[in-house]
């Protein structure tokens, strides 16, 4: 299921490149992402070939887009991180807060242009992210794609109104009675440059793209972790000592 899975979310993420490709200047796409929740750390369960990342998993309290989805259940979208961080509107656990608000001085319009139509890095920003692990276990500098200045988070959400869901499906969920939306995953956007997401197009692609890689998300959990045979033998082969 998970290979399955894989190969679902590389042709969506696949079609996502391409229509973003006309608006990404000197090849510079958008890296596209699904996050879960797992023992309220957020987790990375499948990322498009633009990441560049290595797999990293983070308290879901320890950046703001989660706090916000968290709190309001509504999708999350910061244009200017940098400007943000440095008006303290904006954490993240990768981001070097100080060295961005002493050392860090935004772009101007002008090289705002040269980073979105040109080949042209802004290593200083760069500068600014935690050292990245290297295969071997060595710190390195964090690849310059992984240096987001832009992001747009679409919580992956079923509505779940008293009316609108039954209780055979609330209880196979652990869904709670009174609860607006029951959270999924996330699906998570992000660009090397200021300003890239559009607030009306671009927030409604996420959610068509987030409801369709839904569908395959709740399949899944229902043959694992929803799955009263599969804690089961999960529980067996733990006491066997087959599985830690």
């Amino acid at each position: 299921m998970s290979e399955s899975f894989k190969v679902i979310c590389d042709k969506n993420f696949e079609d996502l490149e391409k229509i973003y490709t006309p608006r990404s200047r000197a090849s510079k796409l958008p890296r596209v992402c699904i996050k879960v929740t797992i023992n309220n750390k957020l987790v990375t369960w499948s990322r498009s070939s633009q990441s560049g990342a290595s797999e990293e998993s983070y308290e879901a309290t320890s950046n703001t887009a989660f706090q916000v989805i968290r709190n309001t259940k509504n999708r999350y979208l910061c244009n200017n991180i940098p400007d943000a961080v440095i008006k303290g509107k904006y954490i993240n656990p990768r981001i070097l807060e100080d060295q961005v608000k002493n050392f860090y001085t935004p772009p101007g319009h002008i090289s705002n242009l040269r980073f979105k139509y040109t080949s042209h890095e802004d290593t200083k920003w760069q500068k600014c992210w935690k050292d990245a692990m290297s295969p071997s276990g060595k710190a390195v500098i964090p690849k310059i794609q992984t240096c987001y200045k832009s992001t747009l988070v679409i919580p992956m959400t079923l509505i779940a109104n008293d009316s609108s869901l039954s209780n055979e499906f609330r209880e196979h969920f652990g869904i709670k009675y009174g609860s607006s939306k029951a959270n999924i995953g996330l699906l998570c956007f992000d660009h090397q440059n200021i300003n890239f997401f559009n607030k009306k197009e671009d927030v409604d692609l996420g959610y068509i793209f987030a409801d369709l890689l839904s569908l395959y998300i709740i399949q899944n959990y229902s043959y694992t972790n929803y799955s009263s045979t599969f804690q089961q033998c999960m529980s067996f082969l733990e006491e066997k000592g087959l599985i830690e």
